[in-house]
C-alpha cells in the first residue's frame, strides 16, 4: 500500500486552483473509494463545468507526474453547490451575510451569519443575535432561496 502523502497533494491542488483565479473550498480523499473530491468555488461568479474540468485536467496533470502515493485514484472537480455544507472556520468567514440552517444536536436555527472568526459565528434569527462555537455545531449549510423566475 503506498504511502499517501496528503500535505504534496494539498499543496499541488492549492497551486492550481490559485494559478485558475480560483479558490479551494474543500479537498475530500476517501482511501476506500480511491476518490479525490475537490471543491472549487469563485467569490465574484458561478463556477461552470467547463471551469471544473479545465482545474481537473491541470490538477491531474500535475498528480500523475508527481510522487504523492495515491497510486491509482479518481479525481472529481465540482462546485460546493448553492446549499454547499459548512464545514470549516473559513466556510462560514466566506458565508457572512447570509442565510444560513444550523444543527446544534437537537435543536436547529436558520439566520443570517453577522460575523465569523476562527472559533464561533455571530447569527441573526427571528430571536435576536446569538453566538455559537464551531464546537457546538453538528452540521450547517447555506440555505438560500432559489428564484427560478416564472414557471412556464
Amino acid at each position: 500500500m503506498n504511502n499517501i502523502n496528503i500535505d504534496k497533494i494539498n499543496s499541488i491542488v492549492q497551486e492550481q486552483i490559485d494559478s485558475a483565479g480560483f479558490r479551494l473550498y474543500d479537498v475530500i480523499f476517501n482511501n476506500v473509494t480511491r476518490i479525490l473530491q475537490v471543491y472549487i468555488d469563485h467569490p465574484e461568479c458561478r463556477v461552470t463545468i467547463d471551469d471544473c474540468q479545465r482545474i481537473s485536467n491541470a490538477i491531474g496533470d500535475e498528480l500523475d507526474d508527481e510522487e504523492n502515493g495515491l497510486g491509482k485514484y479518481t479525481l472529481e472537480v465540482s462546485s460546493p453547490g448553492i446549499h454547499r455544507p459548512l464545514r470549516r472556520p473559513k466556510h462560514f468567514q466566506w458565508a457572512v451575510g447570509k442565510l444560513v440552517e444550523i444543527d446544534m444536536g437537537k435543536d436547529r436555527i436558520k439566520g443570517f451569519i453577522r460575523n465569523a472568526d476562527d472559533e464561533k459565528i455571530l447569527i441573526a434569527t427571528e430571536d435576536g443575535e446569538s453566538v455559537i462555537g464551531y464546537n457546538k455545531i453538528t452540521k450547517a449549510r447555506i440555505a438560500e432561496e432559489i428564484d427560478y423566475g416564472k414557471r412556464r
